[in-house]
């Protein structure tokens, strides 16, 4: 009966931490709202800048989203010339160059909806969304730190 008992307990046990590892789901479906609300909060932006940022948005996801495609795409024919039995240079350069072409793109994309929003930001609002970025990056950089000081 004790070890009945014992055992009972330790599945429970084993059960319950699962669910704590586990730890909420993100819907990433729900990132771009979460940006949106996010500004909109540390802003204050008003009902117009906010339907405009969310055009900006719109429109960046329509012009990334073939490039991200794209960059799925050339970064599986990567790996698998990488891991093929005697992988070519000339196409690794070739997918390595194409993948840096989109990433080129990417880059431009994301400077034009800067200055997008921009537009619709007020100096104050732009001096504001500065502070954030740096302080965002700023977390990245320590968090980057961190990881690599535990290796």
């Amino acid at each position: 009966m004790k070890k009945l008992t014992t055992y009972l307990t330790y599945v429970a046990l084993v059960i319950s931490s699962s669910f704590a590892f586990a730890g909420p789901h993100h819907d990433h479906a729900d990132k771009g709202k979460r940006h949106i609300e996010f500004l909109t909060d540390k802003l204050q932006l008003d009902e117009a800048q906010v339907e405009a940022i969310k055009n900006v948005f719109a429109s960046q996801k329509a012009q990334a989203t073939p490039y991200h495609q794209s960059m799925k795409s050339l970064k599986q024919a990567l790996h698998q010339e990488l891991n093929s039995d005697s992988p070519d240079k000339a196409k690794l350069s070739e997918l390595n160059r194409q993948i840096s072409d989109n990433k080129t793109e990417l880059m431009l994309i994301r400077k034009q909806t800067e200055k997008q929003m921009n537009a619709v930001l007020t100096t104050e609002q732009q001096a504001k969304l500065e502070v954030l970025k740096e302080m965002r990056q700023d977390k990245r950089e320590r968090r980057k730190s961190r990881r690599h000081s535990e290796n």
